[in-house]
């Protein structure tokens, strides 16, 4: 089960590969934190598997893993929130 969040400019696309995955779009769309740091950070896409942690923790330890490589190993993003 896995869900993929793509920006283009100010729209955000979620795609899931599993039913039921309404109430995940929505938290995704609603989740300001991540989309602002895709836009600031110039993240495009993110992709994850749904975990017993939830959606967006996924999706947050993705974005962290990728904000790393842009930014170096001891830099955290959700840190400065």
């Amino acid at each position: 089960m896995s869900i993929r969040v793509e920006r283009k400019g100010d729209r955000i696309k979620v795609e899931t590969d599993y039913a039921g995955a309404d109430v995940d779009h929505s938290m995704i769309h609603e989740d300001r934190k991540l989309i602002a740091g895709m836009k600031i950070c110039g993240i495009n896409e993110i992709e994850a598997s749904k975990t017993e942690g939830g959606v967006p923790s996924a999706l947050h330890r993705e974005f962290e893993r990728k904000y790393k490589e842009k930014n170096g190993e001891e830099s955290t993003y959700y840190s400065y929130w």
